[in-house]
């Protein structure tokens, strides 16, 4: 039997599988660790299961699925909201999770085929085949005469040879049940910290291993670590506080590279500097240069800013930078290519890099002689992290798919990616061992929850999911803000809570809005707060901004392709930046559609902050040069005049609706993020910044009245003595997982 997907009447019947079976895999599936954590998977596995079993697998389309699993409600249409398509893909990539490691010697297989909201049953060995397949039936007599001994022979043969195909497929079955890449009950955890140990990197005997505690693997506030295995005392060597990433060793093993951002007055720098394994101060090696790699003693690549302010592309050269040349360049102009891996053979190069919204997107493979733009490699998620085996078979990722951050592998060069790790915690950052047999990576979890500051203190807002971009209604009463509701959770809602009675309402229900890896926020709500814009991703890498009324009387309309980080302005439009095919510009339309245009000559424009209550002034990022006295964050005017800088590097700036403050919240390269409470005089919106901008600490009091929250991109009451923000906690350790 090769389990087809089987009908009530078979159940009733008594063949094949048993409805008691069926509900038996059922409960089985629902207990396992990879459904406990994914509430809205089960309640849809546990739905169409049970309608199939009552004989009412017709009703299984998408709006019945919408409406009945997923409570849109009757005005639900599956063409705008794709809340069902989505889970089922999820929930057909968790049944094949789960069938790979819990539940490889279950019984029965629930199994949910591509494009069918109807589940199939089958059992997970195959039955042998009805006998009389193998020989002529008695009552049909051969077409000339054969001779009997032949007869004989030919049916045994064909016995012989049906029998050796069935136990070859068994033998298959069963060793792609039974044959993992990676266990978890042969993890081997390296280090023990409370906080956070990732972004780890082994020595190239693999005697020693370098890492980053106390922060993300990426522009992280933590330190550089070093720790000789297995189980030697951790090592710190560097002690300022900028932003640190991506740590190597050299080819000796004795010194550590790394990336590291600095600021020397208005000039901010993403160099590479080295420490001495055996302790010692830091050197710089290179400047402009990041994701530093050693391709042999004399030779390195990395990452390195070119042409276009803040287009960061892949380059090699000797370590003194001579003979320079381009390896790979994104297409457009906001792209980053932040981490490149030479293949073994050096023929080809992994690449770790962001697409023009500022996101994490697949991992790319390019040739090293730079001959092509390459192609996507590895799972369809947010790749962070790469490496190839010495032997150069296999490709290696760290990736977020789903809301899983997990690790994967794909044969090189045209396998078809497969999930190496799985489970409720998350994996991050790979490390391949010098003899391919194991894999060093961070495991841990994340929280954020939102929390609210007033007179009375701190206290939780609300611990559900995990939270992000709160934003304060205009009276104080309400906080907006995005969830995943759960780690396994793939788009973030939209939604609202009442600071009096704790409801919680949700907005956009099926409408995910877009997240990112930058600081603007991807939805505005409108000052009367009846109106909601936003930006949702697209299957195509690309994100298109939506208006939608608040009480969902009507369906959200789409307003622009190719657009990001919406904001309301002061009259009847919409501001936004385009992404384009090369370039990011500062764009405006009308809230019906029409009367799209260039809002500002300002280019390229990467990130926008607030419009000003009056709709005059727009904050915009654009990366520049050090001679471009507006390169960073500045306020534009919108109908001509003088930009004025507000930081000389990324910040999110916005106003208060009565215009009685500015708030800036500074991403500064030395220390952690916070917000500034900026008084405005009347009539005042945009007051004189200091020159090197508010980002530098020494500048932060230059403006009287100035008050300074410790915490980066709050929102913010009436009064600027309440704030909500988000809180987020990350524990991470270092493992060992070895591979078969």
């Amino acid at each position: 039997m090769d389990g087809h997907p089987v009908t009530p009447d078979t159940l009733a019947a008594g063949r094949d599988v048993s409805r008691d079976e069926v509900r038996a895999e059922l409960s089985a599936v629902l207990r396992s660790p990879s459904f406990a954590n994914a509430p809205s998977l089960s309640r849809l596995l546990s739905h169409i299961v049970d309608r199939t079993l009552e004989g009412k697998s017709e009703e299984l389309k998408e709006y019945s699925l919408g409406v009945d699993v997923f409570d849109r409600g009757e005005t639900f249409d599956p063409k705008i909201d794709t809340v069902v398509r989505v889970q089922a893909r999820r929930l057909r990539s968790k049944l094949d999770e789960y069938y790979e490691s819990d539940g490889r010697a279950a019984p029965v297989v629930i199994e949910l085929a591509k494009g069918r909201y109807v589940p199939g049953f089958r059992r997970s060995v195959p039955e042998p085949p009805p006998s009389q397949a193998l020989f002529v039936h008695a009552d049909q007599p051969p077409a000339m005469p054969v001779d009997r001994a032949w007869m004989r022979y030919v049916r045994g043969a064909i016995g012989a040879l049906a029998l050796i195909a069935l136990a070859l497929s068994i033998a298959r079955m069963v060793d792609s049940r039974s044959r993992l890449v990676a266990s978890a009950a042969e993890y081997e955890q390296l280090t023990d910290f409370t906080d956070s140990a990732t972004a780890p990197a082994l020595s190239p005997d693999g005697r020693v291993l370098a890492f980053i505690r106390g922060g993300e693997p990426f522009l992280s506030h933590g330190q550089i670590y070093v720790k000789v295995l297995p189980s030697g005392d951790a090592v710190r060597l560097t002690t300022n506080g900028n932003r640190k990433f991506a740590p190597v060793f050299s080819p000796d093993g004795s010194r550590v590279a790394y990336s590291e951002l600095s600021r020397t007055g208005a000039v901010n720098s993403w160099d590479t500097f080295t420490a001495p394994v055996i302790g010692g101060e830091p050197s710089r090696l290179l400047p402009n240069a990041t994701g530093l790699v050693w391709l042999d003693p004399l030779h390195v690549m990395f990452s390195e800013f070119k042409g276009t302010p803040g287009h960061l592309g892949i380059v090699t050269s000797t370590a003194a930078r001579a003979d320079e040349r381009a390896v790979y360049f994104p297409e457009h102009d906001r792209a980053m290519a932040h981490y490149s891996y030479l293949s073994p053979d050096r023929s080809a190069v992994l690449i770790v890099e962001m697409d023009r919204t500022g996101t994490f997107q697949s991992c790319r493979v390019v040739p090293f002689d730079g001959g092509s733009m390459g192609h996507f490699v590895g799972p369809d998620g947010h790749c962070r992290s790469a490496g190839w085996s010495p032997d150069g078979r296999w490709m290696y990722f760290g990736a977020e798919v789903d809301g899983h951050s997990h690790l994967w592998r794909q044969a090189y060069p045209s396998g078809a990616p497969e999930q190496i790790t799985f489970g409720p915690s998350e994996e991050e950052g790979v490390a391949v061992a010098p003899d391919g047999r194991s894999l060093i990576t961070s495991i841990g979890r994340r929280q954020s929850t939102l929390w609210i500051h007033d007179g009375a203190g701190e206290r939780v807002l609300s611990s559900e999911g995990f939270a992000s971009a709160p934003r304060m209604s205009r009276d104080g009463r309400r906080v907006y803000y995005l969830v995943r509701e759960s780690p396994d959770s793939a788009s973030s809602d939209l939604r609202s809570i009442d600071l009096v009675s704790r409801k919680v309402e949700r907005l956009l229900p099926g409408m995910p809005v877009a997240e990112n890896d930058v600081f603007a926020s991807n939805y505005d709500i409108s000052r009367d707060e009846r109106e909601v814009v936003f930006a949702t991703k697209q299957p195509d890498g690309g994100s298109t901004i939506w208006l939608a009324p608040v009480d969902r009387h009507t369906p959200p309309r789409a307003l622009a392709h190719d657009g990001a980080w919406p904001s309301f302005g002061a009259h009847d439009d919409v501001f936004f930046v385009t992404l384009g095919k090369a370039v990011s510009l500062f764009a405006r339309i009308g809230k019906d559609g029409t009367g799209r245009e260039r809002a500002s000559d300002r280019s390229p424009v990467h990130n926008r902050g607030g419009i000003s209550p009056d709709g005059e002034w727009a904050v915009l990022y654009s990366p520049g040069s050090p001679e471009d006295p507006l390169s960073g964050t500045a306020a534009v005017p919108l109908h001509g005049g003088r930009a004025r800088r507000i930081c000389s590097g990324l910040c999110w700036a916005w106003w208060s609706d009565d215009a009685r403050f500015l708030y800036v919240s500074v991403f500064d390269e030395s220390a952690p993020e916070s917000t500034l409470v900026i008084p405005l005089a009347p009539g005042v919106l945009v007051p004189d910044f200091p020159e090197t901008g508010m980002n530098v600490p020494a500048n932060q009091h230059a403006i009287p009245g100035t008050r300074i929250i410790e915490r980066g991109n709050v929102a913010l009451a009436p009064n600027p003595s309440t704030y909500v923000f988000v809180k987020a906690e990350l524990q991470r350790n270092l493992y060992r997982i070895p591979l078969h």
